[in-house]
């Protein structure tokens, strides 16, 4: 069974790697995202299928390791118009 702490764990991580990528518009992406996903299954009991959202987070959160480490390696270095330069 997943604790309250872990989830909260996943969600301050998901933010957290959020903020970390490179991307201005992806960075907000992420975000808003997470956030609402969170909120969204708030509202959700049961052990199992709080497992499987579990589960399906810390998959996200490999993802969006991944991406970030592509767009440091590929991304140009490029800076948004509404990033600072």
């Amino acid at each position: 069974m997943v604790s309250r702490a872990e989830v909260l764990r996943l969600y301050r991580d998901l933010l957290r790697l959020g903020r970390a990528y490179p991307n201005y518009n992806i960075r907000e992406y992420i975000g808003r995202v997470v956030k609402q996903d969170f909120r969204t299954n708030a509202h959700i009991t049961e052990s199992a299928e709080i497992e499987g959202l579990f589960s399906k987070g810390r998959t996200e959160m490999g993802n969006i390791r991944r991406m970030s480490i592509v767009q440091d390696l590929y991304g140009g270095g490029r800076k948004n118009v509404l990033e600072k330069m």
